[in-house]
């Protein structure tokens, strides 16, 4: 079976991003040319850019999360398409001949 540990944390990080981008919107937030980080204050010439920066962050996450999407479907796929190689082909749907009956057996219709 597929690890799936690093498809749950790119969908962690896409659901984190998805509701930061959802609550940046239903509470209004703006943002201003002046900020403090740790007591520095830092200025802004383009606030607009951060709401840029959210979104290109959220597209990154999205574009990884797809990513790891792709990569456990082949993953999956590549699996399926081995095992149906290695099976033997039986036909399952012809009862009671020869040829699905063990040896020694006999046919109800003889």
């Amino acid at each position: 079976m597929a690890d799936l540990s690093p498809l749950q944390r790119q969908r962690r990080f896409l659901i984190l991003m998805s509701l930061g981008v959802i609550a940046f919107y239903l509470l209004k937030a703006e943002v201003s040319n002046t900020a403090t980080l740790s007591g520095v204050a830092v200025s802004l010439g383009r606030p607009e850019g951060v709401v840029v920066g959210l979104w290109i962050i959220w597209g990154w996450a999205l574009l990884r999360y797809g990513q790891r999407v792709y990569e456990l479907l082949s993953v999956v796929w590549c699996g399926v398409r081995c095992l149906k190689m290695c099976l033997p082909k039986t036909n399952a749907l012809h009862f009671g001949t020869p040829r699905t009956m063990p040896s020694g057996w006999r046919s109800m219709a003889s």
